[in-house]
């Protein structure tokens, strides 16, 4: 299945769609949401209401936090990082559909600016249930083959963990009535999250030659340093 509808009022849908060969809905989806707030205790609040809706059609959030510093430029930058695991398509398109979920939306609706959003499937499976002390993100364009990346470095000599990576496929599109169907806005095409017990380990791995090399006469992204809120 490449593509579902979610009915959201009488005039809107939401359409959910792959755009890469090999990949259904089917699948498990990997939501990445990356954004800014306006009212950032809004959105916390907003998360805690939505999170009954998400384990009621079986997703799991796996991980939020916060950046809390550059590591370089701020192209690409936002300042909250939610990541939510959902069964199938089917099972995302029945929590846009739900009343109760549409309504505590509005809280987010309120809450955010700059709201980006894709679903992303997994180079290397999410790992959050490992605990590390820092955590930083580093997403970059298609450019960069992001398995390259994930095999540069040795978990048990640096100390760095790979919580997750991987690349969007599937992203979401409004149609209203009598109007062009719309994207949502995407700005990840591949991301990484890292953690470790150390920051300066993680600071030193994105630093290093062998890491940088990878992104000569491409654009390197965005990497920052991340705390986790869970």
């Amino acid at each position: 299945m490449k593509s579902i509808t979610a009915r959201i009022t009488s005039t809107t849908d939401v359409i959910i769609r792959t755009e890469e060969e090999g990949h259904t809905l089917d699948q498990q989806l990997i939501a990445v949401n990356w954004f800014d707030t306006k009212i950032e205790w809004l959105y916390h609040l907003y998360n805690f209401l939505a999170a009954r809706s998400v384990l009621k059609i079986g997703g799991k959030p796996l991980f939020k936090g916060k950046v809390s510093e550059d590591l370089g430029s701020d192209d690409g930058k936002r300042s909250i990082l939610l990541i939510v695991s959902y069964p199938n398509g089917k099972a995302f398109k029945s929590l846009l559909e739900s009343t109760y979920f549409k309504i505590v939306s509005l809280l987010r609706i309120n809450a955010v600016k700059r709201f980006t959003f894709s679903f992303t499937n997994a180079v290397v499976p999410p790992n959050f249930n490992v605990e590390k002390n820092h955590y930083s993100i580093h997403h970059f364009d298609q450019s960069v083959d992001l398995k390259s990346i994930t095999q540069l470095h040795d978990e048990d000599k640096s100390g760095i963990c790979i919580m997750y990576a991987g690349y969007s496929y599937a992203y979401l599109n409004r149609k209203s009535k009598g109007e062009n169907e719309i994207r949502l806005p995407t700005i990840i095409d591949n991301i990484i999250i890292y953690g470790s017990d150390k920051e300066e380990s993680l600071r030193a791995m994105t630093e290093s030659t062998d890491y940088r090399i990878q992104f000569e006469n491409k654009t390197l992204g965005y990497l920052g340093i991340m705390e986790r809120i869970f």
